[in-house]
């Protein structure tokens, strides 16, 4: 249920924060970023966080929402959770290139936990609330979906190594130039008799 929870939470934000401003509007990549934050800092980030807190603190209720018997694994569970939601929160102030990476890192972590809860559903019969249903279909869509608004940002941005590179390229090659010029100018003319400035 927190996966849908926190979806709400973070698409109903970002549309209020895109009604409430015009500059958050002026283009589809803007839009898209709105949602991007909105979704890396609530669904990732603060859920993260959240079910961290769920997996140390109350191991037995959420090992029964889950199906599972306690383990001492949970710790780990919830350390790999915290891991995950830290960095969506660190969304807020960082961009670019971590963005990505912490879409990955989320995509990664729970289309690899769905996969053990359809083994669980298959093998075992386990249909607990957090294993299957809503929870299971939130859980491989919303990663997706994050991981497609992120590519699709970064490239209405510009935002590609390749492109950088090029960028860096037409740089250097300015630079250059104008360096170049820069000397031409400053050569004494023979002509002349002083220097061109």
């Amino acid at each position: 249920m927190f996966q849908v929870i926190f979806t709400l939470i973070a698409v109903l934000g970002a549309t209020v924060h895109l009604a409430l401003s015009p500059k958050r509007r002026r283009s589809g990549a803007a839009i898209a970023g709105t949602y991007l934050l909105h979704l890396l800092f609530f669904y990732v980030g603060l859920m993260g966080v959240l079910t961290a807190y769920a997996h140390v603190f109350r191991p037995v209720q959420t090992s029964a929402s889950i199906g599972w018997s306690t383990s001492p694994y949970e710790y780990e569970v919830g350390m790999a959770d915290l891991t995950v939601g830290v960095l969506g929160v660190l969304c807020l102030k960082f961009a670019g290139d971590f963005w990505l990476a912490t879409a990955i890192a989320n995509a990664v972590w729970l289309l690899g936990d769905a996969v053990g809860h359809v083994r669980q559903m298959t093998l075992n019969n386990n249909h607990a609330s957090n294993n299957s249903g809503i929870f299971l279909v939130t859980e491989i869509v919303m990663p997706l979906v994050i991981l497609a608004l992120t590519l699709y940002h970064r490239r209405c941005e510009g935002n590609t190594p390749g492109r950088a590179r090029i960028k860096t390229e037409q740089m250097s090659v300015d630079r250059s130039t104008l360096q170049s010029r820069d000397r031409q100018h400053r050569t004494p003319s023979k002509s002349a008799g002083h220097i061109h400035c």
